[in-house]
């Protein structure tokens, strides 16, 4: 037995040889992102790579073995330094939904890190590999001339290395194709994983290719998905009517103006404890630089414990449908579907056409497929940067203005100018006469934090302030950062002035959220001191961001209980005195004694105040002061998450509001539930 070990060792020396430098260079890959390199179910990919080395041990040639080893390692190593590259540049891990986002990705690039750990360690493991197995195909070689022998029983040993590799081969494909099944069959356990998974994430779950294989199949091949029956989701859905707060109603006949603004975080405006790297200006320093913010922020309901962490089009959604499934992009997968449940489709039922409800984005048109998605969302129209273009070019043409108000900074490798799309927009946005929903997102302070010709002016302002510079290359980039809030500021000068004027600000209600921290070149990092977990911070903290509503029916109050961007449109709808069917919103209103939790549809994991965890029985952090009791408030709050979870995604994956019926049954029920308005 020993000897015939040996003999097969012998023979099929660069097959092991790929085997374990594959598994290599798969472990190191892996450890490069989650700082650990065992994985815990590695069998797709496992079954993948035995499949490769029986098809090798059915190849006779020996050079032929080695070039199929080497494309596969070669292979191998490019997908793990892409999606080390994507989890470096954006904090994600690859899912299969993202192949729709692929343009758009590339539209947002500023730079791409390398992951230099695991392009050293696979061209390290390829080098080795080529030399060691080309040097033992020579000697195989001339062996083979002067060994006669050898020839002579060469037909049955071509006839056994056929059928070992078959088998070899075969129980590869078997092992891959039962993971992949087990893995993709029972949509409930994804549920249940969010439950009681203990994996610290997918790559260390099924490996970076592993997952990548599962991706693939679940998205090509486990399409259709078991769908609840209609009674048992219209069950959930109407179960639970929401209970109104000591707000609700109070701004009932108001207009909204709800603003996404790209990247906003407080060290934009402000300076505390937990920013202890913002820049060490007094409060009216940062007054006379931000006086529009900070005159929203003394004025305004202020949320001061608001997490958010998701990509913009994840966040503006969220914001405007109040839940979002958790495989595909709704702009993507499901824009063609009906959604009555948004704001806006709302506002509508109730309203019919006594209220108008537009969108603006000073971006492309297609970007995020935004054109097409937000009519899904029942706006009117969406308002986009080439259209705002034309706008400006015909008031120029027609003399009714002397200088262009909206340029193509875009064009010429900048950000758009947010104050100029207020400037050009604002009375389709605030109309005197008529009722309005306006929803705006912002792109100025969308990276690009470098010197720009177009806000030069406001840094030479900033500078001409702060004078004690320390010249480090960390605050240049905040120096940057802080002169796209000071554009954005201006923008919301022009919003408010431009209501006041028109005698609208008593009555309408504007709320302002940043869309994720500020993670552009570990901005956010820097500025709060956080790394990585091993701090003494929250590392929840690195998404806090803003949050602040005007409201004059109200006036200043600040609320320091975790919220988060759930919570956006179950607020709004409470202001207006909408009930709703609370399991359809992720979310409670800020004013409610109820507390969200966050889990990121992005980047796959739960977020609290003190909490990051992978699921509800795997934290990534927890925060120095978190007590048992915090954690299993948490784990009782995130379990009644994931139920909601799972029914949105049966109502997207089935299509359900799809049906005429559903749609009318839930717009009537809403009606019914808002007869006494």
């Amino acid at each position: 037995m020993i000897k015939k070990t040996r003999s097969f060792i012998q023979k099929n020396l660069t097959v092991i040889l790929f085997f374990i430098f594959s598994i290599l260079i798969e472990m190191i890959a892996v450890y490069s992102i989650e700082k650990s390199p065992f994985i815990s179910h590695p069998w797709i990919w496992l079954g993948a790579l035995i499949t490769v080395c029986g098809i090798m041990i059915m190849v006779k040639k020996e050079r032929a073995k080695i070039i199929i080893g080497l494309v596969f390692m070669i292979l191998q190593s490019i997908i793990c330094m892409i999606m080390a590259v994507l989890y470096e540049m954006a904090g994600q891990y690859f899912d299969f939904g993202m192949l729709n986002l692929r343009n758009d990705a590339f539209g947002i690039l500023e730079n791409i890190p390398m992951d230099f750990v695991t392009f050293y360690t696979a061209f390290f493991f390829c080098a080795i590999f080529i030399v060691t197995t080309f040097r033992r195909a020579r000697r195989m070689s001339m062996a083979a001339n002067t060994d006669d022998s050898e020839q002579k029983n060469q037909s049955s040993e071509n006839k056994k290395r056929l059928l070992t590799g078959a088998i070899i081969a075969l129980i590869g494909i078997t092992l891959n194709a039962v993971a992949v099944y087990q893995a993709n069959k029972n949509r409930s356990s994804f549920y249940d994983g969010l439950k009681n998974s203990t994996d610290r994430s997918v790559y260390s779950s099924y490996g970076i290719n592993g997952n990548l294989i599962n991706e693939f199949a679940g998205g090509l091949i486990f399409t259709d998905k078991e769908i609840l029956p209609d009674n048992r989701i219209e069950d959930f859905i109407y179960s639970e009517v929401s209970d109104p707060t000591e707000y609700f109603g109070i701004s009932k006949d108001n207009n909204v103006v709800v603003i996404l603004v790209e990247s906003l975080e407080w060290f934009g405006m402000l300076k505390n404890d937990i920013l202890p790297n913002a820049l060490p200006l007094t409060d009216e320093q940062y007054a006379e630089l931000f006086p529009n913010l900070t005159a929203f922020y003394n004025n305004g309901i202020v949320m001061t414990d608001f997490h958010s962490k998701e990509k913009t089009d994840i966040s503006e959604t969220m914001s405007i449908l109040g839940s979002y499934p958790t495989r595909g992009y709704i702009n993507y997968d499901y824009y063609e579907q009906n959604m009555p449940q948004t704001i806006p489709n709302i506002l509508r039922s109730l309203y019919g056409d006594d209220i108008v409800i537009n969108s603006f984005h000073n971006g492309r048109k297609n970007f995020y497929n935004r054109a097409i998605a937000h009519e899904t969302y029942g706006f009117s129209h969406f308002y986009y940067a080439e259209e705002m273009y034309n706008m400006s070019d015909k008031l120029l043409s027609e003399g009714l203005t002397d200088t262009e108000i909206m340029h193509d900074y875009m064009n010429e490798g900048e950000r758009n100018l947010d104050s100029e799309m207020i400037a050009l927009c604002k009375d389709i946005m605030f109309p005197e006469n008529e009722r309005f929903f306006t929803y705006i997102t912002s792109i100025t302070m969308h990276g690009m934090y470098y010197d720009r010709n177009n806000l030069k002016a406001h840094k030479e302002k900033l500078l001409s302030i702060y004078t004690d510079r320390i010249g480090s290359e960390e605050e240049a980039l905040l120096i940057n950062y802080l002169t796209t809030v000071m554009e954005f500021d201006k923008a919301l000068g022009l919003i408010m002035d431009d209501l006041r004027d028109k005698n609208l600000l008593d009555h309408t209600t504007v709320l302002l959220f940043g869309d994720h921290n500020c993670y552009y070149q570990e901005l956010s990092n820097y500025v709060k001191d956080i790394y990585d977990y091993d701090t003494k911070m929250d590392y929840s903290d690195l998404y806090l961001v803003p949050l602040m509503i005007y409201d004059e029916n109200i006036g200043h109050r600040v609320i320091d209980k975790f919220t988060c961007t759930a919570d956006i449109a179950p607020t709004l709808l409470d202001l207006l005195g909408i009930r709703y069917y609370s399991n359809m919103y992720y979310g409670n209103s800020v004013f409610s004694d109820k507390e969200s939790v966050i889990y990121s549809r992005a980047y796959n994991f739960f977020v609290d105040d003190g909490i990051v965890a992978k699921s509800l029985s795997r934290p990534l952090f927890k925060g120095k002061n978190i007590t048992d009791a915090d954690w299993d408030d948490f784990r009782s709050r995130g379990s009644t998450l994931i139920d909601k979870l799972e029914y949105c995604d049966q109502i997207f994956e089935g299509d359900f509001f799809s049906d005429p019926d559903h749609e009318q049954k839930y717009k009537n029920k809403m009606l019914d539930i808002n007869s006494d308005r």
